[in-house]
Order: C-alpha cells, then structure tokens, then sequence
C-alpha cells in the first residue's frame, strides 16, 4: 500500500514540524497525516497498537543485543541470551526490587520503575513477579465469594 510506504518515510523537513509534539517526536508526524479511518494505513497501529505500550501495568520488552538493523543480513532471530529484557512497572508501590534483584542474577535497575534481567531470566522474573499477584487476586476473589482459603475448612 501506497500510504503505508509513505508514512515510514522520514523527512527532516521544516514543514513537517510546525506543530510537532516534543513528547512523540517525529513519529507522532509520520503518523498525524494518516487517515485512522482506512485499515490499510498505520493509523490503525497509532490509535489501537501504540497506546497499549503506556496503558500496561508491567511491561516485558525483550531487546536484542546483537545487530538487528539489516534483515536481509541476520539469518537467525536472536537467542534469549543474546537480550536483555526491560521490565517497566507502571507503579512500583509494593514491588520487592531489593528480592528481585538477589533472585536474579545479573540484573539491574536503570531506572525507579524499570528492572533489566538477562534475556534467559525472563521466565523466572515472570514467575517472580507474577505469582504473587495472581495469589492476592485469587484471594480477593475468594473472600468475595466468601470461601475459605487454601487448605481452609
């Protein structure tokens, strides 16, 4: 589609930032032109698949350590253990980083709400991270229903 090469195209021209946002840089430009009502441009991938990235409660973002910026040159995707994993807490309240940190080797934060594990980690940060939560919220279910607890009469 026509449209779609368009978009991906990036011009450093003085026109085309006039009423740039700075929060998005020139991906939100490259994106503003586009008709969000038509499915064959990346409007659709603005207002539906984008938003999401900000509205989660945890992100898991794997990165790759190796050079990814020729496809025609990688022949293989690379390994857990040629990433990282970028792990973002929307609100880190309540969140353990000090056991997170001595539960998985070789991690580290880089920032407040962000956690980095070694890219063959991210399983058992997932484990370590989200047990606990299904847990409270299978318990906050169950005393809804007035049930009682595991192991419980």
């Amino acid at each position: 589609d026509s449209a779609a090469g368009t978009a991906v195209t990036v011009r450093e021209g003085a026109s085309m930032f006039k009423s740039r946002p700075r929060k998005y840089g020139s991906f939100c430009i490259m994106l503003n032109n586009l008709d969000a009502s038509s499915p064959s441009t990346l409007g659709h991938y603005w207002n539906y698949i984008c938003p999401q990235f900000s509205r989660t409660h945890i992100n898991f973002q794997r990165v790759p350590t190796v050079d990814t910026s020729n496809p025609f040159v990688a022949r293989y995707i690379p390994t857990a253990d040629e990433s990282f994993v970028v792990i973002r807490f929307e609100n880190p309240k309540g969140i353990d980083f000090p056991y997170l940190l001595s539960m998985i080797h070789d991690s580290f934060m880089s920032r407040a709400n962000i956690i980095v594990v070694p890219g063959g980690k991210m399983e058992l940060a997932m484990q370590l991270i989200l047990t606990p939560m299904i847990l409270k919220l299978m318990d906050v279910r169950r005393r809804a229903l007035g049930l009682a607890g595991p192991g419980g009469a």
